[in-house]
């Protein structure tokens, strides 16, 4: 149920940021663990009104971003987390998605 309702949370912020894309997903990343920490509070609080405008304010402020899934690299995957971190090929930032 959570997968789904995370997946649903990313699709949203996805087509209402970028519209449709025809290359595959996009995951939304955050260069804040915090950040996405938050995002996953209100999606399992059932609250995905607040997880997209929390993103959608993190894109806007160039905290947060879309990430391809062909261009995504996993760099940690903590035991038991559902946050991890990635960065974008050639890209050497860090950034944090929901799993």
């Amino acid at each position: 149920m959570r997968l789904i309702a995370l997946s649903a949370v990313a699709a949203l912020v996805a087509f209402s940021s970028t519209g449709a894309t025809a290359g595959g997903p996009s995951y939304p990343a955050c260069k804040e663990r915090s950040a996405m920490a938050r995002v996953l509070e209100l999606a399992d609080q059932s609250d995905y009104q607040a997880a997209r405008l929390l993103i959608q304010r993190g894109m806007k402020s160039k905290d947060c971003q879309m990430i391809p899934a062909d261009q995504l690299v996993i760099e940690t995957t903590p035991p038991l987390s559902r946050v991890v971190k990635v960065h974008k090929r050639g890209d050497p930032d860090e950034y944090w998605i929901l799993q």
